[in-house]
């Protein structure tokens, strides 16, 4: 696991504080690295009585936000241990601070709508890739607020019954058709069937496949590899599917594409847009949908940073 940190100021993200987990971690390792790495942020060596005036927290895990508790950590030696573990409550304690939780990919949606691409939209739709698809809706600058902090779980969008099984079991979910590890892994599976297709893959990944990127897979279907064109294409299609759907229910002004997808840039995005549109039709405008700006890790640092930021203007703001 790795833990970053940075001092939330009109610097963001400024300077970062980092600390790398081998194996992933207990509660309590987790909550020692963090005390770490704010002690490191604060100075503490020079400055004995300094304290955070407020946390902000982002996880690449599943967090019910509204109880500032962790819902699920992925790969933990035991999981039942993060089965609702009080995180903000713990560091609150810790501290003698307000602390804001949120999921990474709602943190970096909130950077993305008010910091970076969605600068100036009413209602960004966040869509994050990378192991799985994730989104957040972001409404005149704050997150969305959901029941069970389960809301935006994009990759498990039914958008082909008769497709590829899911991890989670079912079949036809976005993810193993359109995620950024899916992308890639069917990249491989396909251009290993081709040599022309394979000896187009080493030489861009620098005779690494496995450590293929979105970007590079894109890359070689404007080059014409066949391989990459066709598992593009089918992502591009599930991902617009979905996205026309989420375009009716929730009325977006701004989609935002993060994670690998914004690495990939507008010849990745710009092909999304045209299926986006002809999907949308005539019956409304098809939202801009733009790359993200600030991107991994940097949109969650800064979307945690706006957290505590956010933190502390409701302890101000509360009475006592």
């Amino acid at each position: 696991m790795r833990l970053a940190a940075i001092r939330a100021n009109a610097a963001m993200p400024g300077r970062r504080w980092r600390r790398l987990l081998s194996a992933p971690p207990t509660p309590d390792e987790t909550l020692a690295a963090l005390d770490a790495l704010i002690d490191q942020a604060l100075d503490n060596e020079t400055k004995p009585a300094a304290r955070p005036t407020a946390i902000g927290l982002a996880l690449w895990d599943e967090v019910d936000s509204a109880r500032g508790v962790v819902r699920g950590v992925r790969h933990a030696p035991d999981p039942t241990a993060w089965d609702g573990f009080p995180l903000a409550t713990r560091l609150a304690d810790r501290w003698r601070a307000p602390v804001r939780l949120h999921s990474a990919v709602a943190a970096a949606g909130l950077a993305e709508a008010t910091r970076g691409a969605g600068q100036g939209y009413r209602v960004a739709l966040y869509l994050h890739s990378g192991r799985t698809i994730a989104s957040a809706l972001i409404v005149e600058g704050e997150i969305s607020p959901d029941a069970t902090g389960r809301a935006g779980m994009l990759g498990h969008w039914l958008v082909a019954p008769d497709g590829p099984r899911c991890a989670c079991g079912l079949r036809g979910h976005l993810d193993p058709l359109a995620s950024a590890q899916s992308i890639v892994r069917a990249t491989i599976g396909l251009a290993s069937g081709s040599e022309e297709s394979t000896a187009a893959m080493l030489r861009v990944s620098g005779g690494r496949a496995e450590a293929m990127t979105v970007k590079q897979v894109t890359q070689l279907a404007g080059e014409g590899d066949p391989a990459a064109r066709t598992v593009l294409e089918r992502a591009w299609d599930a991902l617009a599917l979905a996205l026309a759907n989420l375009v009716a229910a929730l009325d977006p002004s701004v989609i935002i594409l993060g994670g690998a997808p914004a690495e990939a840039g507008e010849a990745f995005s710009d092909p999304l847009r045209e299926r986006l549109a002809t999907l949308c039709g005539a019956w409304r405008p098809t939202p801009d949908l733009l790359p993200g700006k600030l991107e991994a890790p940097t949109a969650a640092l800064v979307g945690a940073g706006l957290l505590a930021q956010r933190a502390q203007r409701a302890g101000a703001e509360s009475p006592g």
